[in-house]
This record gives structure tokens, sequence and C-alpha cells, in this order.
């Protein structure tokens, strides 16, 4: 499947998913907004009934103005005008919601209209049982003053979400189908992010076989040759080449054979006390011998290099960094390697003049396989392998690793070493 076509179908499956979310969101607001308006229009007929049914009980008459009004969201207050029996006005409540089905739990209270000061109140749950409730104690009954009353009810939000169950339901599910279709457009990305690594791989790792493979065939052509015994130096000099090309060959051998090692966790450290200083320098007399254009620059000015590390994963992640510096030079490679303490730790850093790396690009050349994009030019070979072979080895030991790069200032790695 071409890049094009998956980027095509990504956006439309994450058009698609935030479509329906916005969708299932709006509908289930507009649901809520219609509930509420129902609960409220349900509250003002059933409150008015409640002061109508009052009104008659005392032979007196509702005020010409709105006789209930909503003061908050969730608090009505009613003003009846006359004398108001308790315990007829909680009856009344209860028969009145009863009736319009709304169980929930309210608290109501009566004022005295001159002090506006409560009197009497009570919660009740929404609950009980009607019957029962009306077999309590008779409540007292004020009769002195002009009364009204208020009704607040404390869940009433609760009682709406209640009855939007289908529509959260129904969101959760669609909620769930876009978390999965997500998922899966993350799973179609990775796997064909994997297959072009794996395809990376597959031609960088041919290539690298292919060459030292067809070097040593030539090389065995020529000492194959009639009379070359009597040529030593052209002898020795073939000899050399297969040598090194079957050195090279194994070099990427362990190279795949050490991370397979690390990516089923098997990294057994023997740990042991060296001299960091020295082994860097070990390391660097061997790259003198393979490369006569590369060119070392020390300033080791740490005083204490002992540590206690794994020496061949420590002198494999030296030679690693050098290889690469040396590999992203100009022709005369021109490597700086120095050292300092801090903070417990002794610092090693290697820095070469190449081209460098975008900043763009700095998170992701620790990853398995990951190579600085160039285009169609591939002057650089390597699996991709080798910068996180050190991350991994850094990560074991419990060592700093941190890089600094800029395009056209070279790049320079430096690894923080605990001492003991």
């Amino acid at each position: 499947m071409s890049s094009n076509r998956v980027r095509w179908i990504v956006g439309l499956g994450m058009v698609a998913i935030v479509g329906i979310l916005s969708v299932q969101v709006y509908w289930v607001l507009q649901a809520y907004q219609q509930r509420q308006k129902q609960f409220d229009q349900t509250i003002f007929v059933s409150l008015l009934n409640v002061a109508e049914q009052l009104a008659k009980a005392t032979g007196s008459n509702l005020p010409y103005e709105k006789p209930v009004i909503q003061h908050s969201t969730d608090y009505y207050i009613v003003n009846v005008n006359d004398v108001i029996d308790a315990n007829m006005l909680e009856y009344l409540l209860k028969k009145e919601f009863a009736y319009r089905n709304l169980k929930l739990d309210f608290e109501y209270a009566i004022y005295d209209c001159f002090s506006d000061q409560m009197v009497y109140g009570d919660y009740v749950s929404g609950s009980g049982n009607l019957e029962e409730e009306a077999k309590k104690q008779s409540l007292p009954t004020y009769d002195e003053y002009i009364y009204y009353f208020g009704v607040n009810f404390p869940t009433k939000s609760g009682f709406i979400y209640n009855q939007l169950k289908p529509w959260l339901i129904s969101t959760f599910v669609a909620l769930l189908v876009a978390l999965i279709f997500s998922y899966a457009l993350m799973v179609i990305l990775k796997q064909k992010r994997l297959s072009e690594v794996q395809k990376d791989f597959i031609n960088n790792m041919t290539h690298e076989f292919k060459t030292p493979i067809t070097t040593i065939g030539i090389a065995a052509d020529v000492l194959s040759t009639p009379g070359i015994e009597s040529k030593p130096g052209r002898l020795s000099s073939y000899v050399g080449i297969i040598k090194n090309e079957n050195e090279r060959l194994h070099n990427q051998v362990m190279n795949v054979l050490q991370m397979a090692r690390i990516d089923k966790g098997k990294i057994n450290l023997n740990l042991e006390k060296i001299n960091l200083h020295e082994l860097l320098q070990k390391t660097c007399q061997h790259f003198n011998l393979t490369h006569s254009q590369a060119i070392f620059h020390f300033s080791l000015k740490a005083e204490n290099s002992i540590v206690k590390v794994d020496k061949l994963h420590a002198r494999n992640v030296f030679t690693n960094l050098i290889d690469n510096a040396i590999k992203y030079s100009p022709s005369m490679a021109h490597i700086h390697l120095k050292s300092f303490q801090k903070n417990g730790k002794i610092f090693l850093s290697i820095r070469d003049e190449g081209p460098g790396i975008d900043k763009v690009y700095h998170k992701k050349v620790f990853q398995k396989f990951f190579r600085v994009p160039t285009g169609n030019l591939h002057d650089v070979k390597g699996f991709g392998l080798g910068l996180n072979y050190v991350a991994n080895i850094a990560k074991a030991h419990g060592w700093d690793l941190n890089m600094k790069s800029e395009l056209g200032k070279g790049t320079e790695i430096e690894i923080g070493v605990p001492y003991v």
C-alpha cells in the first residue's frame, strides 16, 4: 500500500472519528437541555398544583402574579400568601411528585415573609413510600403569619443524567469504537513503518554483506592465479584484503547478534574496574591501524578515570561512536575526544566535524534501524544499529547519554559514567 493511500486512510479515519464523537456529544447536550426544560416545566406545574390545593384548603386566593419562581437551577420559591399547613404541604409535594414520576430527593422550607426567616424545613428522600410517609406524626400548623415555601432539588442533575442512560451508553459505545479504530490506525501505521524499516534493513544488510563477499571472491581469484606465489608482495596484499573483509563481515554479524540478544533482554554485564582513558586510547590505536585518514585529538582532563563497567560492551560503545564519527567526517577525519569530572561522574565525549544532524532527528537517532535521511545518496553504509546499541548499553549501566549536533557543525556524543 502506497504512503499517499495510507495518509488518506488515516486522514479520513480521523475525520470520521472526530465527526462521530462531535455529533454524539452534540446530541447528548441537546438531550440534556431538553430533559432539563421538561423537568423545569414539570416542577412548575407540580408546585402550582400544590399551591392551588393549599389555597383551596384555606379558602384563599393565590397572588395575581406568578406564584412559582425559579430562583436558581435547582431551587424554586412558591408564594401562597396565606397560612401553610406543614403536614399538608409535605404530603401534597410527595403526592404530586409521585404522580408525575419525579422520584428524586428534595428539601422544602417554610418562610416568614416579614422576617425572611425559615420557620420549618425537612429533607425528603425520593425512594420513600407515600402511604408510610403520610402515617408519620403530624407536623405543626403555623397560622399566625403569611408564609411562602421553597423547594430545593439537590439531586436534580443526577436525576436528569439517570434519564439519559441510553444516550450515555451509546456515547460510551461510540467512544469505545473510536478508541478501537484509533488503535487499529496506529497499528496499521506502526506495521507500515516496521515494514519499511525491515525493507531498508534487508537492503542495507544485503549490500553490506555483498561488498565484502565480492571483494573476498576477487581476492581469491587473484590468489588462484598461476605464479602468484612468485610475487610475495602481491600475495600478502590480497591475503590482507581477505583478512580485513572477513573481519568486517564478522563485525556486522556480531552487531546483528548483539541487537537480537538485547531485544530478548539478555544483556549480561560482567562488571570490572577498568581505566576508561586507557580503553579509549587503545580503541583509537586500533582505528589508527585501519583508518590512516583519521586524526585523533585528545583532551582527557578527568583526574580519575577508574570506573566499574563491562569492558567488552564499553569497548563496543567506543568503537561504534568512533566508527560513526569517522564515517560521517570529511576525507581527513578529525575526531576530538575529551573527558572531565562532574557530580561524581566521568564524562567522555566524542566529537566529529561532519555534516551534523538536523534537530528534528535528534530524538530518533538512538532508535533501532533509524538512519538520518540523505535522499538518494547512500555514501555512508550501515544497519542503523550502532547508536541503538550504545543507548541500550548506557541504559543497562545507568550511564548518562547526550547528543549535541547542528547542521554543518558536526556531532558530539557524550556519556557520563558514575564512579564506583
